[in-house]
Protein backbone atom coordinates (compact mmCIF):
# COMPACT_ATOMS: atom_id res chain seq x y z
CA UNK A 1 0.00 0.00 0.00
CA UNK A 2 2.34 2.70 1.10
CA UNK A 3 2.37 6.63 -0.22
CA UNK A 4 2.63 5.91 -4.05
CA UNK A 5 -1.32 4.67 -4.67
CA UNK A 6 -1.88 8.16 -3.37
CA UNK A 7 0.32 10.09 -5.07
CA UNK A 8 -0.63 8.51 -8.37
CA UNK A 9 -4.20 9.29 -7.62
CA UNK A 10 -3.74 13.06 -6.27
CA UNK A 11 -1.24 13.60 -9.48
CA UNK A 12 -4.21 12.18 -11.52
CA UNK A 13 -6.79 14.05 -9.80
CA UNK A 14 -4.93 17.28 -10.64
CA UNK A 15 -4.70 16.05 -14.16
CA UNK A 16 -7.66 15.22 -15.02
CA UNK A 17 -10.04 16.93 -12.98
CA UNK A 18 -11.46 13.93 -10.92
CA UNK A 19 -10.50 11.13 -9.24
CA UNK A 20 -11.06 7.38 -10.00
CA UNK A 21 -12.27 5.20 -7.22
CA UNK A 22 -10.04 1.77 -6.70
CA UNK A 23 -13.17 0.04 -5.39
CA UNK A 24 -15.34 0.87 -8.00
CA UNK A 25 -13.21 2.30 -10.63
CA UNK A 26 -15.86 4.92 -10.88
CA UNK A 27 -15.02 8.98 -11.69
CA UNK A 28 -15.69 11.07 -9.18
CA UNK A 29 -15.29 14.78 -8.00
CA UNK A 30 -13.83 14.54 -4.58
CA UNK A 31 -11.05 12.59 -2.87
CA UNK A 32 -10.94 11.12 0.83
CA UNK A 33 -6.99 10.58 1.87
CA UNK A 34 -7.34 8.17 5.28
CA UNK A 35 -4.39 6.64 7.03
CA UNK A 36 -2.40 7.40 10.34
CA UNK A 37 -1.45 10.28 12.08
CA UNK A 38 1.78 11.91 10.00
CA UNK A 39 1.88 9.99 6.56
CA UNK A 40 1.65 13.26 4.39
CA UNK A 41 -2.31 12.97 3.99
CA UNK A 42 -2.83 16.97 4.31
CA UNK A 43 0.83 17.56 2.10
CA UNK A 44 -0.79 15.53 -0.87
CA UNK A 45 -4.10 17.44 -1.01
CA UNK A 46 -2.76 20.58 -0.72
CA UNK A 47 -1.35 21.04 -4.36
CA UNK A 48 -4.63 19.93 -5.55
CA UNK A 49 -6.83 22.51 -3.30
CA UNK A 50 -4.08 24.72 -4.80
CA UNK A 51 -4.37 23.65 -8.26
CA UNK A 52 -8.15 24.76 -8.07
CA UNK A 53 -7.23 28.34 -7.06
CA UNK A 54 -4.98 28.75 -9.55
CA UNK A 55 -7.65 28.31 -11.97
CA UNK A 56 -9.42 31.04 -10.02
CA UNK A 57 -11.65 28.54 -8.13
CA UNK A 58 -12.96 29.65 -5.00
CA UNK A 59 -11.58 27.72 -2.40
CA UNK A 60 -10.99 26.94 1.20
CA UNK A 61 -8.91 24.95 3.88
CA UNK A 62 -10.79 23.54 6.55
CA UNK A 63 -9.65 22.11 9.80
CA UNK A 64 -12.78 20.63 10.43
CA UNK A 65 -13.27 20.71 14.53
CA UNK A 66 -11.84 24.38 13.95
CA UNK A 67 -15.19 25.43 11.66
CA UNK A 68 -17.34 23.22 14.10
CA UNK A 69 -16.04 25.20 17.37
CA UNK A 70 -16.51 28.40 15.02
CA UNK A 71 -20.08 27.67 14.16
CA UNK A 72 -21.18 26.75 17.34
CA UNK A 73 -19.43 29.51 19.18
CA UNK A 74 -21.13 32.26 16.46
CA UNK A 75 -24.48 30.60 17.35
CA UNK A 76 -24.90 33.41 20.44
CA UNK A 77 -24.17 36.37 17.70
CA UNK A 78 -25.82 34.96 14.26
CA UNK A 79 -22.14 34.78 12.84
CA UNK A 80 -22.27 31.09 12.22
CA UNK A 81 -24.59 30.61 9.35
CA UNK A 82 -21.94 32.94 7.33
CA UNK A 83 -19.40 30.44 8.02
CA UNK A 84 -21.28 27.14 7.09
CA UNK A 85 -22.88 28.88 3.64
CA UNK A 86 -19.14 29.83 2.66
CA UNK A 87 -17.74 25.94 3.39
CA UNK A 88 -20.77 24.92 1.59
CA UNK A 89 -20.12 27.28 -1.07
CA UNK A 90 -16.62 27.45 -1.99
CA UNK A 91 -15.82 25.53 -5.62
CA UNK A 92 -13.46 22.89 -3.36
CA UNK A 93 -12.72 22.55 0.03
CA UNK A 94 -10.03 20.72 1.76
CA UNK A 95 -11.79 19.03 5.51
CA UNK A 96 -8.29 18.26 7.48
CA UNK A 97 -8.77 15.61 9.85
CA UNK A 98 -12.29 14.48 10.27
CA UNK A 99 -13.44 12.83 13.03
CA UNK A 100 -10.98 11.22 15.52
CA UNK A 101 -10.20 7.48 15.64
CA UNK A 102 -9.93 7.63 19.45
CA UNK A 103 -13.16 8.72 20.23
CA UNK A 104 -15.55 5.80 20.43
CA UNK A 105 -18.74 7.25 20.81
CA UNK A 106 -21.45 9.41 18.12
CA UNK A 107 -20.51 12.88 18.15
CA UNK A 108 -23.06 15.72 19.31
CA UNK A 109 -25.89 15.92 17.59
CA UNK A 110 -25.29 19.21 16.51
CA UNK A 111 -21.96 18.39 14.99
CA UNK A 112 -23.29 15.71 13.25
CA UNK A 113 -25.69 17.87 12.18
CA UNK A 114 -23.32 20.65 10.85
CA UNK A 115 -21.23 18.00 8.80
CA UNK A 116 -24.22 16.19 7.72
CA UNK A 117 -25.22 19.84 6.22
CA UNK A 118 -22.20 20.58 4.45
CA UNK A 119 -21.43 17.35 3.03
CA UNK A 120 -24.68 16.70 1.80
CA UNK A 121 -24.85 20.20 0.55
CA UNK A 122 -21.85 20.01 -1.69
CA UNK A 123 -22.92 16.06 -2.65
CA UNK A 124 -26.25 17.09 -4.42
CA UNK A 125 -24.50 19.65 -6.28
CA UNK A 126 -21.23 17.51 -7.16
CA UNK A 127 -18.78 19.85 -5.27
CA UNK A 128 -15.36 19.35 -5.41
CA UNK A 129 -14.73 17.83 -1.46
CA UNK A 130 -10.95 16.45 -0.50
CA UNK A 131 -10.63 15.23 2.65
CA UNK A 132 -8.27 13.83 5.45
CA UNK A 133 -8.95 11.37 8.31
CA UNK A 134 -7.50 8.70 10.63
CA UNK A 135 -10.44 7.60 10.27
CA UNK A 136 -11.56 3.99 8.57
CA UNK A 137 -15.21 4.05 7.15
CA UNK A 138 -16.50 2.73 10.12
CA UNK A 139 -15.41 4.60 12.46
CA UNK A 140 -16.58 7.92 10.63
CA UNK A 141 -19.92 6.10 10.37
CA UNK A 142 -19.91 5.79 14.32
CA UNK A 143 -19.06 9.63 14.68
CA UNK A 144 -21.46 11.43 12.30
CA UNK A 145 -23.89 8.84 10.64
CA UNK A 146 -23.95 6.15 8.15
CA UNK A 147 -25.86 8.72 5.41
CA UNK A 148 -23.51 11.16 6.01
CA UNK A 149 -20.64 8.42 4.87
CA UNK A 150 -22.53 7.36 2.43
CA UNK A 151 -22.78 10.57 0.57
CA UNK A 152 -18.64 10.78 1.26
CA UNK A 153 -18.19 7.47 -0.30
CA UNK A 154 -20.70 8.64 -3.45
CA UNK A 155 -19.00 11.97 -3.79
CA UNK A 156 -14.90 11.09 -2.99
CA UNK A 157 -12.95 8.32 -3.97
CA UNK A 158 -11.19 6.49 -1.00
CA UNK A 159 -7.69 6.27 -0.77
CA UNK A 160 -5.77 4.47 1.89
CA UNK A 161 -2.67 5.49 2.82
CA UNK A 162 0.19 4.11 4.71
CA UNK A 163 3.98 4.82 5.38
CA UNK A 164 5.97 6.27 8.43
CA UNK A 165 5.31 9.38 10.57
CA UNK A 166 6.95 12.49 8.87
CA UNK A 167 6.48 14.42 11.79
CA UNK A 168 9.11 11.95 13.56
CA UNK A 169 11.82 12.60 11.24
Amino acid sequence: MGKFPAIAAVSAFITNGYATDPATQRYKPGMVLSGSYGCGKTGLLTPALQHYLSQGKSGLWIEVYDLLSEIQQGYADGDSAAKLTAAQQADVILLDDLGDPERDKPETDDRRKLIYQLINYRHNRGLTMLITTNCSQPQLEQQFGKRTVERIIESCAWITMSGRNLRRE
